[in-house]
């Protein structure tokens, strides 16, 4: 998800929680939804160069390391972006 601006990007959310490896730019929101090095990676946005070079990089990890990463962040997922928890913050955002 290379985006010059972003929301909360959900869709990075669901990506993550099926098992796929995320590179994503630093556009606001991205940073919350990948965290770079642990859940996945996080590039600088308008800098082409750099999300070329991260690509390489991410397509010569083992496969040990890749199922970590995966690992980590499907567990993430699970626990810090529950159905719950996302009803009770978009009604604390809408309320106050």
């Amino acid at each position: 998800q290379y985006s010059l601006q972003e929301g909360f990007c959900n869709a990075v959310l669901e990506a993550q929680a099926m098992g796929l490896l995320c590179v994503v730019s630093d556009a606001e929101g991205l940073s919350e939804n990948v965290l770079n090095g642990e859940t996945g990676f996080v590039v600088l946005k308008r800098k082409p160069e750099v999300l070329a070079a991260k690509i390489i990089e991410v397509l010569a990890i083992n496969e040990i390391e890749k199922l970590a990463l995966i690992n980590r962040a499907i567990e993430r997922i699970k626990t810090n972006f529950t159905i719950e928890d996302q009803i009770q913050k978009f009604i604390k955002f809408y309320l106050n």
